[in-house]
């Protein structure tokens, strides 16, 4: 983490209330990504979420607003921008189960989840834990990471299967520049997938660079990394569409049969 800040100042921003199960502070910052612009994420789980969200302030900068399960505050003081999002214990309770009940030895449909979901049970892992912290961290040892793993490797491989085939169209009938959009794609999910393999998942498409770094810090590989940037920023030239899939292709499958192992 690159910014200072008070944790207990942030508690003292949140209404108090004996509805309060958990306070957390989580986002790029937690994970290590932040810098000196970003903003602080905390997370107050609460039996009455929007009445927390929503009690009035003193805060001159301050927008409130809904998305999916989440009531969320943004209020900003001396430059710093504070991001609060409420959410239901029950739903909170729930999103965690249905993460660890997923079964993947079956032949059923998989459960799906939002993507606002994927970036919650995401961000959990690198939570700290500002109220109620011995209760919160029990909940934290007994959600399974691992199925959360596995469900990004099987969706971004479904979603590079169906781009695989669009790009297939696409040069089947020379339309270059949708293949070269679709190959961008392709290094996406594979990437996503393969990443995810190893426990680094990713639901924020501007973090892949940094997690692909982290990857090949961790493991030596800074071929993947290397061979990642020559790919996608290699330039749209009509003529060496085709030899850039093929090279895309080269690269992406054998991620995609990694991940699957």
């Amino acid at each position: 983490m690159s910014k200072v800040f008070d944790k207990e100042e942030i508690l003292k921003l949140i209404p108090c209330s004996d509805k309060i199960d958990y306070i957390y502070l989580a986002g790029s910052i937690m994970e290590g990504f932040g810098n000196d612009a970003s903003d602080i994420d905390v997370f107050v789980i609460s039996e009455n979420p929007d009445r927390l969200a929503y009690e009035p302030t003193n805060f001159t900068r301050e927008v409130n607003i809904q998305v999916g399960e989440s009531f969320i505050k943004n209020i900003v003081i001396d430059s710093i921008r504070y991001d609060f999002e409420y959410y239901h214990s029950s739903s909170f309770t729930s999103l965690i189960e249905k993460l660890n009940n997923l079964n993947f030895n079956t032949e059923n449909y998989i459960p799906r989840f939002t993507a606002d979901e994927i970036d919650l049970l995401h961000r959990l892992k690198f939570a700290e834990p500002l109220l109620n912290k011995s209760a919160f961290n029990t909940i934290l040892n007994n959600i399974n990471f691992e199925n959360l793993n596995n469900y990004l490797v099987i969706t971004n491989i479904e979603s590079y299967d169906g781009h695989l085939e669009d790009l297939q169209g696409a040069l089947s009938c020379s339309d270059f520049g949708t293949s070269f959009v679709l190959l961008k794609l392709l290094l996406k999910y594979s990437l996503n997938a393969y990443l995810a393999k190893y426990g680094e998942t990713n639901p924020g498409e501007k973090w892949l660079f940094r997690k692909l770094s982290r990857y090949a810090e961790k493991h030596g590989d800074q071929h993947l990394l290397d061979k990642y940037l020559n790919l996608l920023c290699y330039p749209f030239e009509k003529d060496k569409i085709k030899q850039y899939a093929q090279k895309t292709i080269n690269f992406t499958q054998p991620l995609i049969i990694k991940a699957q192992k």
